[in-house]
């Protein structure tokens, strides 16, 4: 991040390249492969849309169980 920036001019500033950022408030995630399930718990989410994309970016504690 950029030093000595206060959180609401970094909001504007990304409004205005066109990105939005939004929390989800989650409980757990999961992610299937064919293999595994991956089991993120106490999840902290947050939506980020920029150019047409939404991205999701997830960090918490991590899990897997074989299927």
């Amino acid at each position: 991040m950029l030093p000595n920036l206060d959180p609401k001019k970094m909001q504007s500033l990304m409004r205005q390249m066109g990105i939005a950022q939004e929390e989800i408030n989650a409980n757990k995630v999961i992610i299937e492969t064919n293999d595994k399930n991956i089991i993120i718990n106490n999840p902290s989410v947050i939506k980020i849309k920029m150019q047409g994309q939404t991205n999701f970016q997830i960090s918490g504690d991590v899990s897997e169980e074989t299927k």
